[in-house]
């Protein structure tokens, strides 16, 4: 096996591996964002209300996922209902285990060309 071929692999091993940040948001952030996007869902414009209604509270949606760098400034943040949030982490966990079975799909035609596994 190269050494192209070697550092490909390590590189998409990396991928798989990334964790998510796990700073909170800064309490400051949080009340900025509520006020300057006034309540409002900005997906589907729906009046965001307390915490207690599931389907309705506000949540924060990292625009860049803290687990590939994004950072908790309010220019990552998205203020959306709880109903939102669900379809989007839906989608985007869907999108994910496509990407890391692609990933996983090329590591193992690097060896397999090579005819051994790393």
């Amino acid at each position: 096996m190269s050494d192209i071929q070697m550092e490909e692999i390590e590189f998409l091993k990396s991928l798989l591996k990334r964790r998510r940040n796990g700073k909170p948001i800064p309490v400051e952030t949080i009340e900025e964002i509520l006020k300057e996007r006034l309540y409002i869902c900005e997906l589907c414009n729906t009046r965001l209300v307390p915490q207690q209604q599931s389907d309705r509270k506000r949540q924060l949606h990292h625009i860049i996922p803290r687990r590939s760098s994004g950072n908790n400034k309010k220019e990552n943040l998205m203020l959306i209902c709880g109903k939102c949030h669900s379809c989007m982490e839906s989608t985007i966990h869907a999108g994910e285990i496509l990407w890391r079975t692609k990933i996983r799909e090329r590591i193992k035609h690097i060896q397999d060309i090579n005819g051994k596994k790393s």
